[in-house]
């Protein structure tokens, strides 16, 4: 087991004050290299499970734990060491990709090694190491206005692990791509999955996607469902 959340709740309050339970006494554990997938209808709460899991949306009960050389109890941590914990072990790809449009494609890329504290060059290098195995050599100096929507997805990917996570979490990261490009997506995350070992944990409506996990759950009234 690497990741483990037990009996997260999490509600939310509307402007007239009304309260929705999102997820209710949800339980789940992932193991080192998986590749799971949660399916959902829209509002179902996927995102919500997908923050809270990764660090980024605390429960309003429930535990989230990680497991590495010894357990880590996430939200039992303050804010920055909450902030290392999730730039040290866990890498985000969302649907709308948040490259900074100002900065090159290995610029976006090696910014979280720089963020960690990696000199420029080891990052730079590693940066360029991981654009090569996505496919994007050759766009290492475009800006992400000048990308496609999958090849803005590449970088994002790369993005995703240039700390060397032990997890990635990955919000409905087909959500704006054609057919062509899903197809892509889902080939260089097995490829990195059998190379890496990075788990990989998919938010998504597509059933497609859902069908390439090895572990495919779905989030029914605030519970998940193995299918």
């Amino acid at each position: 087991m690497i990741l483990q959340c037990d009996n997260i709740y999490k509600t939310y309050k509307n402007k007239m004050g009304t309260t929705t339970e999102v997820l209710i006494d949800l339980s789940i554990s992932v193991d080192k290299s998986d590749f799971v997938s949660i399916q959902g209808a829209s509002g179902s709460g996927k995102s919500t499970l997908l923050h809270i899991l990764g660090g980024l949306d605390m429960p309003d009960k429930g535990d989230v734990i990680l497991q590495t050389d010894y357990s880590t109890h996430i939200y039992k941590l303050n804010d920055k060491n909450l902030s290392e914990i999730r730039n040290k072990y866990f890498g985000f790809i969302f649907q709308f990709h948040h490259l900074l449009p100002e900065f090159s494609a290995l610029e976006n890329v090696a910014m979280p090694s720089l963020i960690a504290g990696k000199s420029k060059t080891e990052s730079y290098d590693k940066a360029k190491l991981l654009l090569d195995k996505v496919g994007m050599t050759n766009f290492l100096n475009k800006k992400p206005a000048t990308l496609s929507g999958g090849e803005q997805q590449r970088v994002a990917i790369a993005r995703a692990l240039i700390n060397e996570p032990l997890i990635v979490f990955a919000d409905e990261p087909t959500g704006n791509l054609d057919s062509r490009n899903s197809q892509q997506f889902l080939e260089i995350t097995q490829n990195l999955i059998s190379e890496l070992k990075t788990t990989f944990i998919i938010a998504t409506h597509s059933q497609e996607v859902a069908e390439r996990a090895a572990k495919k759950y779905e989030l029914i009234a605030g519970n998940l469902s193995l299918i």
